[in-house]
């Protein structure tokens, strides 16, 4: 919340880690990033990118930790969610799937666009609604809890959506 910690993904298939003084440490990871996120829980922070692994950096040890292995051949976006402790993975081929944190196990998967690749991922703040962007500028909205999706809505040009937002309203 105060950006004293940042940590960046480079073209170069490296991960850098900067504090408030500057870069303070890069790594590097096994193929070409193109997603990172962070479980404040364990303290991991989750790389995706052009391979079916989705590496985990223990921020806490200093190391990687065992990756988990995605059914799409490439993962194009990441989205953790905190409520239900699960990660959510978009990848090619329209697949989105769902991964508890806590077994590091898939738990389900959802082909949210046939033959486009998911662009974007977000959960709500209930953490039960989620939505998904793909290549070919669709957008479908779904709940954890049901099988199908709820709302899907089409962009007039059928650009790709690069990212998807919630509207949450404020709590007075």
């Amino acid at each position: 919340s105060d950006y004293s910690k940042l940590a960046f993904i480079g073209a170069d298939r490296s991960v850098e880690f900067h504090a408030q003084y500057g870069r303070h440490y890069k790594t590097r990871v096994p193929k070409f990033p193109r997603k990172i996120c962070f479980n404040p829980h364990t303290c991991d922070l989750i790389v995706g990118g052009s391979s079916e692994e989705i590496w985990r950096l223990s921020l806490d040890e200093g190391k990687f930790l065992q990756s988990m292995i995605s059914d799409s051949q490439e993962i194009n976006t990441l989205d953790y969610n905190p409520y239900l402790n699960v990660l959510m993975t978009g990848g090619n081929q329209g697949a989105v799937e769902t991964w508890d944190y806590r077994e590091r196990s898939k738990v389900n998967k959802v082909i949210a666009n046939r033959g486009a690749d998911i662009t974007s991922l977000i959960h709500d703040n209930s953490g039960y609604l989620f939505a998904s962007g793909s290549q070919d500028g669709l957008v479908r909205l779904y709940d954890l809890r049901y099988s199908s999706h709820l709302l899907e809505v089409q962009h007039p040009y059928k650009l790709p959506i690069k990212s998807v937002k919630f509207h949450e309203a404020s709590k007075n």
